[in-house]
This record gives C-alpha cells, sequence and structure tokens, in this order.
C-alpha cells in the first residue's frame, strides 16, 4: 500500500509580521498602564500628606513621654531630655532624648535609654529618625513658680541664756560611780531664734574626802530627763576644786547646736576615783524656774526629779537668728507646646501642647 507523507503548514510572512505587530501594541499599552500607574502612587518622601502624618507620629511619642516624665534632664528650642517611669520593668526610671540639628532637612530623632541596675547609668541606644524633612521645630515650656523664704542666719555673740542662785537651804550632792547629777535648764531666747548652743557653765562644787576622782561635765538635751547622747563634754579632775565650795567653770568649744524649743542639761558623769567631787545645790529654785535636779542612782541607766531641788548654776552660750529673709522660687513644668513641621509644604504644620502629669521640677522658666 501507498502512502502519501502528510504535508505540515509553517505561517507565512504576512502572519508572522502581523502578529509581531499585534504584540508590539500590547506591550506598549501594558508599559504606558506601569507609567500611569506609578505616577499615580504619591512619593512618600515628597508628599504632604505623608509628611503631616510623619510629624502627627513623633508627636504623639513626645506627648506620651512628657505626659510620664518625672525629671527635665536637658530642654532647649530643639532638643528635650526626660527621665520617664519605669517601662522595661527593672524597677529603674528610664530615658529619652529628643533633638533636631536646626539645619532644614534634617530629621528629628528620638533615643532611647534604658535605666541601668544602678541609679545614674544611663546607656543610649542608637538615636531613630522619627520625622524626615524637618523644616521647622520649636519646643516652648509652660512652668508654675512656687515661692520659697530662704532665710540666711548668724550666730550672735555669747550671752547669758539660764541663771540660777541658790539662795535657800544650801547643801551637797557626791558625783560618784553609781549616783550622777544632771541640771536641767531652759535656756532664754529671743522669739525669732532658730538655735542655740552652749559655750560655758558655771557652778559650784568641792573636793570629796580624798579628792583623787574625776568627772565629765556633759551638755546633754532634753525636756524631762537628760538623753543618753552628749552635746558636749569636758574632764574635770576633782584636784582642781577647793576644799569648800567655789565657783568653777568649764568651757565647750565645740557644741552641738540645738533648736530653738529645745530644753537642755548640765550633767555631771563620775569618771574614777571613789568619788569625783560635791555639787552646791539649793531648794526652791530650780521649779520657780521650770528647771529640775534630776538624779541617776545606777550610772544614768535612769533618773529621777528631785522636788524643789537646784544646782546653782550659769549657762552661757551663742544664739543663731535670721539675718534677712529674701524669697526665692522653685519651679515646675506644667505644659510642653510644641511645632513640628516635616516637609515643604508651610501649611502642614502641627502644634500641640502637653501636659506634664508629675510637673517635674526644673531650673529656670
Amino acid at each position: 500500500m501507498n502512502h502519501r507523507p502528510s504535508q505540515l503548514r509553517a505561517f507565512t510572512l504576512v502572519e508572522m509580521v502581523l502578529a509581531a505587530s499585534v504584540t508590539g501594541v500590547v506591550m506598549a499599552a501594558c508599559v504606558s498602564l506601569t507609567l500611569i500607574a506609578g505616577r499615580a502612587v504619591p512619593d512618600s518622601k515628597n508628599d504632604p500628606v505623608a509628611a503631616l502624618s510623619r510629624a502627627n507620629r513623633a508627636a504623639d511619642l513626645i506627648a506620651d513621654d512628657v505626659a510620664c516624665a518625672t525629671e527635665v534632664v536637658a530642654k532647649s528650642a530643639t532638643s528635650l531630655e526626660l527621665t520617664v517611669t519605669d517601662r522595661d520593668g527593672n524597677g529603674v526610671s528610664d530615658r529619652v532624648r529628643y533633638a533636631w540639628s536646626g539645619v532644614v532637612g534634617e530629621p528629628l530623632t528620638r533615643a532611647y535609654s534604658v535605666g541601668g541596675p544602678t541609679a545614674g547609668q544611663w546607656l543610649y541606644e542608637d538615636a531613630v529618625a522619627i520625622a524626615t524633612d524637618v523644616r521647622e521645630l520649636t519646643f516652648g515650656f509652660d512652668t508654675t513658680r512656687q515661692p520659697i523664704e530662704a532665710a540666711s542666719t548668724a550666730e550672735g555673740a555669747e550671752q547669758l541664756l539660764f541663771s540660777m542662785d541658790g539662795l535657800l537651804s544650801l547643801f551637797g550632792a557626791t558625783v560618784s560611780s553609781s549616783n550622777w547629777r544632771s541640771q536641767s535648764f531652759v535656756p532664754s531666747l529671743p522669739s525669732n531664734a532658730t538655735a542655740w548652743r552652749v559655750t560655758r557653765v558655771r557652778f559650784k562644787a568641792k573636793t570629796s574626802s580624798t579628792a583623787n576622782g574625776s568627772m565629765s561635765v556633759q551638755i546633754r538635751r532634753g525636756n524631762g530627763a537628760p538623753w543618753d547622747t552628749p552635746m558636749a563634754s569636758a574632764t574635770v579632775l576633782e584636784s582642781s576644786f577647793g576644799s569648800s565650795y567655789g565657783w568653777q567653770e568649764v568651757s565647750f568649744n565645740n557644741a552641738t547646736e540645738l533648736p530653738a524649743g529645745s530644753n537642755g542639761h548640765i550633767t555631771f558623769q563620775w569618771l574614777s576615783g571613789s568619788d569625783s567631787g560635791n555639787l552646791q545645790t539649793s531648794t526652791l529654785t530650780s521649779s520657780l524656774l521650770g528647771a529640775a535636779f534630776y538624779t541617776s542612782s545606777n550610772s544614768g541607766s535612769s533618773w529621777g526629779a528631785g522636788l524643789l531641788t537646784g544646782l546653782p548654776c550659769d549657762v552661757y552660750g551663742r544664739v543663731t537668728r535670721p539675718t534677712n529673709v529674701a524669697t526665692q522660687y522653685r519651679y515646675h513644668l506644667s505644659r510642653v507646646r510644641l511645632t513640628l513641621r516635616s516637609g515643604a509644604d508651610a501649611r502642614r504644620r502641627v502644634e500641640g501642647v502637653y501636659r506634664a502629669m508629675n510637673s517635674p521640677e526644673v531650673t529656670a522658666p
């Protein structure tokens, strides 16, 4: 059987040219559509709406940080650094810093620092641009003012603070290892006194039988019995006393200053010897001056006041009082005002006023 080979038909030249022409038209149309679509999508860098959106997001960050600020570290028209409440849960406050160089087109940056384990350690992360192409940025600060009266004081010349004479029923009180003595006194102060301190005291004493002892003469504080801690002390040898009662004087160069309104004590504490000496006391004097003569029979562990008994004595000292009063002010941040423009459109400006909820203190308005 004879078979005739099949004949395969190819595209003619006319068909090929026609197909190429159609394909070219379609491709040109696609390229045109792509270009048109690309022009329809706004350039985020130059688009005023996008720039305004970035500025608003930056303003929101600033508002949040100002609201929880506890300290204003530094502030200027183009920068702001704040300590803010703890945000990472380590119990230490954090810090945030906003800054713009002032150069048109440069970004507004925000740097964050997590508080270190030791207070005062701040390690900032790399600053991040939160608004680009900044054309205008101004921080303004509203503050409240709190008046504070600051008085300068001065210590006056030595003066008599207390004096008590022994006029009735003079008798002796021995200072020994177990028997300590203490005379309370109410200093006479001017009405505007703020503090006082003792410079010296006078009292009457004589030797005991052996005259080989020593005592500590102390200034203590106490509106009743003497407190345990001396404000000043001096060692006195019994051998410096005479065999009969005579005035003794003890000076204190660096006695601790006591606030006005506090009473004092001259306390006699045994140091050595069988006895430290005898103090001359009197009746009726202490109670008339609002003071009392105290005795401890257990080496100062407890004290008891004697009825109508007192130690004739003089107490000298210096009084501190104001010299002049000046009104100073403490300032607290109440609000931060912000003006921010990102991009060339002058109409796309963000303006806001943000309240500082914690009113952190600032150095100046």
